[in-house]
């Protein structure tokens, strides 16, 4: 090799090395979103570090915090202010059913979160200062930091409202899931009606008093806002999942199939109405939060009854807090015989005025009035016959195309089939 040519590969070699980009690995949690995050490996990203700080925080049983700084975005972050932080957790560490919230093992500070997220009166916290800061031994080490604790907490008790009287009689059920939704659906859904109140610290003061703040609520405190269309509904589910996480109440691996069983597959599928369906999850949250020793969102599906039976409850209630238009938008049409009794109410076709004598036992096809009442139309009752068969209408899958349950023991409101066999359309 030539000096000329030994030099030419030397220059062109550093030429790569100045000029050509310098491939880095990135963070496969933030994809270096995160300014402060150093490429440590997908465990060290502080997103992965400051959700796994929230569970345990949850977890523990002295005086913890959580933090959402790194892991919300800002409107988020002002929603879950420090101040409805310490709300969720005062919700979540709630006492279990049949539990009272234990005063004497309670802290200073825990116990002015009992009283904020009312599963504990107030009166009886500021006795159980009091009595501590009368036992206190002046001779013991830690006495001013113990007796500047207890008259801190007292101070803080003093300026809580208790008009409520005793606030573990009155939290209710909510826990900390129903909490976030509704914090969440304020900004997802904008209206004013179809919500509910969802007062977590005080209620409304009473406007008799002469006070600044005789008309304020607490700014803790949380209206679930029902949503309008399908689009809100998504939006608010999806922040859900997102600060339920991020906050430690649960996991993605638990909550991610819940939604799916209960809102996005019954959706999909056509099966019912996304208010049903929304409604179905406010009342399976009920039940995981009202008994938590025996439901989670892992079972609770399928411990407290079949889906057919909770869809009906949540119908009537859909049926009474939303249009009728938007709980019938995604209902399946229906063929024949399931039509009978609306299809002759819109053409006028003349209702059977004799006396039915008995049914066709060899059709395959369920009598619409027989399951949902009403009378039966002339044309299609022969011989003072009703041409189909009087058995549960209910659509299923493993009796052939247009297969039907056909129990004569029930209606199709009752079904008491497989219920991963049944179908909301017939069978092709």
């Amino acid at each position: 090799m030539t000096p000329q040519v030994g030099f030419s590969l030397w220059y062109v070699a550093l030429w790569l090395w100045l000029f050509l980009p310098v491939v880095e690995g990135v963070c496969g949690s933030c994809f270096g979103t995160e300014s402060t995050c150093t490429d440590n490996g997908y465990s060290n990203c502080p997103w992965q570090r400051a959700a796994i700080a929230n569970t345990a925080a949850l977890a523990a049983t002295g005086v913890s915090v959580i933090s959402m700084t790194l892991l919300l975005p800002v409107r988020l972050l002002r929603l879950f202010s420090p101040g409805a932080l310490s709300a969720l957790v005062g919700l979540y560490r709630r006492p279990r059913e049949g539990k009272d919230y234990d005063l004497a093992a309670a802290s200073p500070k825990s116990m002015v979160a009992a009283v904020n997220s009312k599963y504990c009166d107030r009166n009886e916290a500021m006795m159980e200062c009091s009595s501590r800061l009368m036992d206190l031994d002046p001779s013991h080490a830690a006495f001013d930091v113990v007796k500047c604790g207890l008259q801190a907490a007292l101070e803080v008790l003093k300026c809580m409202d208790n008009t409520l009287g005793s606030s573990s009689q009155e939290a209710g059920t909510e826990g900390a899931l129903t909490y976030i939704l509704a914090r969440l659906s304020g900004i997802t859904n904008k209206a004013d009606s179809l919500s509910f109140e969802f007062n977590v610290l005080e209620a409304e003061r009473d406007s008799s008093k002469n006070t600044s703040s005789s008309s304020t609520s607490s700014r803790f405190s949380a209206n679930l806002t029902r949503a309008k269309s399908l689009e809100q509904v998504c939006s608010l589910l999806n922040l859900f999942v997102l600060v339920a996480c991020s906050a430690g109440v649960t996991s993605l691996q638990l909550i991610s199939p819940f939604l799916d069983e209960v809102f996005y597959e019954p959706i999909r599928t056509k099966e019912c109405s996304w208010p049903v369906a929304f409604e179905m999850i406010l009342l399976y949250l009920h039940k995981v939060e009202t008994n938590p020793s025996l439901y989670n969102l892992a079972n609770v599906v399928h411990s407290v009854g079949g889906l057919d039976t909770n869809r009906k409850v949540a119908t009537k209630l859909a049926e009474g807090l939303y249009p009728k238009a938007v709980v019938d938008l995604f209902r399946a049409p229906r063929v024949e015989p399931r039509d009978v009794t609306k299809e002759g109410e819109k053409t006028g076709d003349k209702k059977f005025a004799g006396t039915l004598a008995g049914y066709n036992t060899a059709s395959t096809k369920g009598c619409v009035v027989h399951n949902l009442g009403g009378q039966h139309l002339a044309k299609y009752v022969d011989k003072n016959k009703c041409r189909f068969f009087h058995g549960c209408d209910q659509y299923v899958t493993d009796k052939g195309p247009a297969g039907q349950c056909l129990s004569t023991d029930h209606v199709r409101g009752d079904c008491t089939y497989d219920s991963s066999k049944k179908c909301s359309q017939p069978l092709k």
